[in-house]
């Protein structure tokens, strides 16, 4: 890691410009390790935040402020949501956010024909108008 600092311009541009410091061969940040444009070793801090058994699975805000804890890079932020909305254990194991649908009801019982009308109408248009009309009595047996 500490050649890829070295080798980094945005870290160096900030060891001039702000209050960045240097120590070990490391680049700091307001007291967090500067992660160099390293895309294994930022891929692999994403990893050991988000997907380890000690981290679980957790939403894009745990784990920012798991990363930032330790860690700094530019657009940590967005780096940290493509990974966990792309991460294929949580989109496999997500849990249903939806409320249960109902038990089917049965439908009522009518006396006469005609009392209940179920109609269908299709069109198509890719030139030419064609219409479709389907009307049907629900009592009467086909």
């Amino acid at each position: 890691m500490t050649d890829a600092t070295k080798e980094d311009e945005d870290i160096m541009r900030a060891l001039q410009v702000l209050r960045a410091k240097k120590a070990r061969g490391l680049a700091f940040y307001k007291q967090r390790i500067w992660i160099p444009q390293n895309p294994e070793l930022r891929t692999m801090i994403l990893s050991e935040n988000h997907d380890t058994a000690i981290a679980g699975h957790v939403r894009v805000e745990k784990t920012l402020e798991s990363i930032q804890r330790v860690y700094f890079w530019p657009k940590l932020l967005e780096d940290v949501e493509a990974y966990v909305r792309s991460n294929v254990a949580c989109l496999q194991n997500k849990a249903i956010n939806q409320k249960p649908m109902s038990l089917l009801q049965p439908l009522p019982i009518l006396k006469q024909r005609w009392e209940h009308v179920i109609m269908d109408l299709v069109c198509w248009r890719s030139g030419v108008a064609i219409y479709i009309k389907f009307v049907s009595c629900r009592n009467i047996k086909v």
